[in-house]
Formats: C-alpha cells, sequence, structure tokens
C-alpha cells in the first residue's frame, strides 16, 4: 500500500451529479477525484489509499460503505482524515453508526461554502489585509442579533447596529432568513443589490441554497452554524470585490462576487453551479 501523502487530498463521489461537483470544484489542489456514483470501491485506487485527506458525498450511509470505509482507514501509516457531506437522505441512526469513521460532517447544501476551512487539521484564521467592510446584523429576533453581532466583534469585524433598513450600502450583512415567508426572495435580491448577503437558514436544501444564490446570497450558511465556518466566510466577504448594484439604461456588467486569487483563507473556488449567470 503507498504511503499516505499529508499534501493530497481525494474526492469521492458521483461526480455526474453538478452539486456533487460543485462540492469537488470548492477543494483546492492536490486533488484526485474518484468517480463513484455507486457504493464505494471494494478495492481502493492507490491515489485513495495514499490521500492523508478523504473528502466524501454520500446521499445515503450504507453499511457496506462503512464497511469499506473502516477498511481503507486500516492502511498502514494510520486512517485519513475524511470530510463527509452528507445528502439529505441520511438520517440521525446512520450518523452514529458513522461517527467513528469521520472527522468533519457537513451538510451538501453548504459543504462548498466551508469545505475549504476543514481541510487543515489545525487550520489557522489569518485575519483580511487593509480596511475591510462593517458587519450589520439584519434579524427580528434580537437575541439572535445579539449574539451574532458579539460573535463578529469577536472576530475581529466592525458591527453597526442598526435595524432591517439601516444597511449601509457596501456592507456585508447576515440574515437569518426567514424561509416560510413567501417574500424572502425578494428582501434578499433587494439586500443584495447593495450589500454582500450572508444567508443562514434552517434546515436548507439545494433547492433553499440555489433559490438564495439566484436572489444574490454571497454564501449560505445553516443555522445553527459553527462559528468558525461564519469567520470564514466573513473574512472571504471582506477582501471580495463588489460592486452596488444601480438603474442602467442598457443591461449592466453581471454583479459578480468573486474570490480573491490568492491567500490561504480563500483557497479553493466558488463553484459555478451555484451563480446563475456564471461568474
Amino acid at each position: 500500500m503507498p504511503t499516505p501523502d499529508p499534501a493530497t487530498r481525494c474526492f469521492v463521489g458521483d461526480l455526474t451529479d453538478p452539486w456533487v461537483s460543485a462540492i469537488a470544484s470548492a477543494v483546492a489542489p492536490p486533488r484526485f477525484d474518484v468517480a463513484c456514483p455507486g457504493d464505494f470501491p471494494e478495492i481502493w485506487p492507490a491515489e485513495a489509499q495514499a490521500a492523508r485527506t478523504l473528502i466524501l458525498h454520500r446521499p445515503n450511509l450504507t453499511t457496506t460503505d462503512a464497511e469499506r470505509l473502516r477498511a481503507l482507514r486500516g492502511r498502514n501509516g494510520g486512517p485519513p482524515r475524511v470530510i463527509l457531506c452528507a445528502g439529505p437522505n441520511v438520517r440521525y441512526h446512520q450518523l452514529e453508526r458513522w461517527s467513528p469513521l469521520v472527522d468533519v460532517l457537513l451538510s451538501e447544501a453548504t459543504a462548498a461554502e466551508v469545505v475549504c476551512r476543514h481541510l487543515q487539521e489545525n487550520p489557522s484564521r489569518p485575519r483580511p489585509d487593509g480596511p475591510h467592510p462593517a458587519v450589520s446584523i439584519a434579524s427580528t429576533n434580537l437575541d439572535m442579533r445579539g449574539m451574532l453581532a458579539d460573535a463578529c466583534r469577536t472576530f475581529g469585524h466592525d458591527v453597526i447596529d442598526g435595524d432591517f433598513a439601516a444597511h449601509p450600502a457596501g456592507s456585508i450583512v447576515i440574515w437569518d432568513v426567514p424561509i416560510l415567508e413567501d417574500d424572502w426572495e425578494a428582501r434578499l435580491r433587494g439586500l443584495a443589490g447593495r450589500n454582500r448577503v450572508i444567508a443562514l437558514m434552517g434546515f436548507p436544501d439545494r433547492l433553499i441554497v440555489s433559490r438564495a444564490r439566484a436572489a444574490g446570497a454571497f454564501a449560505c450558511l445553516e443555522l445553527p452554524s459553527d462559528p468558525a465556518d461564519l469567520a470564514f466566510v466573513l473574512d472571504r466577504a471582506a477582501v471580495t470585490s463588489f460592486r452596488i448594484k444601480t438603474g442602467h439604461d442598457v443591461p449592466p456588467e453581471p454583479i459578480g462576487l468573486k474570490f480573491a486569487k490568492n491567500g490561504s483563507a480563500i483557497a479553493g473556488r466558488r463553484p459555478d453551479s451555484y451563480n446563475p449567470d456564471g461568474a
């Protein structure tokens, strides 16, 4: 069996599924992909056997897959670090059985936002250089608003106090999106025209995240979210160029929320499938 290589990452999943492919694309190289629409391979490819980190996508958690992952973890040189991106059909009792086999569990709906952060066993958090936008909180829940504001200050970001309508143009807005309200997409579209919006959503799935993306959300995270994940996305928003949307006589240029091209804190790229304009 090959000696594990700490620099190698192996992504395993159904790469014909655009959503899964988008998660894989968010994993920065060096990366080896194993196309796996069905069960895990009984005999793992040499690259998977040598990889220090495995990123797995599974729509279901089966006994067969668990056994084959357990076999790989028993390789010479120690087990790989395992990041599992779980589909919506995964159940709690299955997660209990798999918990000894994985180091990080992510929801497939939001995995592409934060998988880069989890690729390092002891991730550092370099602060963005230079001035960066202030953060404001959009929430009708005062306790939630206070908790998020305190967290952002802890992360080193300036926080603007104010009600929902008071977010200054160009700021980063964190919103606990009320997806049960009919007008949430229109409200998000209005916010996103002037701000970078981080949308926090309870139990997000592919459809909800796609709708939020189409409405202009910069990033989507599950609520409650890992504070370190929120800090990671905030830092990325702080160094991302942004143009305020205004009226035009002719169609405007695409309003892209682009990744910076360097810096370990924002390694990887945003999956194209998340951006309706392909920007």
